[in-house]
């Protein structure tokens, strides 16, 4: 058996409709993948915390499960990110280990980004109520690259994507 834990944080006041969501939309999408045997969330009413668990027969299920968010991603969000101004990449990582997801958008110019922010903030919501998740419990933070060295070989497998 394996398993997967994520961590989430909601106000205490909202915690009601993180489990209401768990109910409803996180345990729809993850019983219906191949190899689930079940789930579990727990959380502590006073603070927010909680810890959403999942169950796998193998550790081929609990990958095509990540898989599966990780198309979600691809075919949601990179094809709306694609249409705005200043869009230069999007970057996923996930730490299979704890579950912890990144996500990097990189864009043109500051004031790019920020007028992205709109259309893409449903999106962003739209995942984390799948991901079983409140949308104010997700951390955005703006950076300026300051420095950047790609290798000719990674610039160029961009390029040949963005075509």
């Amino acid at each position: 058996m394996y398993v997967r834990m994520t961590r989430v944080q909601a106000p205490p006041d909202k915690l009601k409709d993180s489990i209401t969501n768990f109910e409803t939309n996180v345990l729809k999408r993850v019983k219906a993948a191949p190899g689930y045997q079940g789930a579990v969330l727990l959380v502590n009413r006073q603070t927010g915390d909680g810890i959403g668990v999942t169950y796998w027969e193998s550790s081929k299920a609990l990958g095509g499960s990540e898989q599966a968010g990780i198309d979600a991603r691809r075919n949601k969000a990179l094809p709306l990110l694609k249409t705005l101004k200043g869009f230069r990449a999007m970057i996923a990582s996930v730490a299979r280990t704890t579950g912890r997801t990144f996500v990097t958008t990189v864009w043109d110019t500051q004031s790019d980004l920020e007028a992205s922010e709109s259309k893409i903030a449903g999106v962003r919501a739209e995942f984390a109520k799948t991901a079983g998740i409140s949308a104010e419990s997700l951390k955005v933070e703006v950076f300026e690259a300051a420095v950047v060295e790609l290798s000719a070989s990674l610039i160029a497998q961009t390029e040949s994507r963005r075509a």
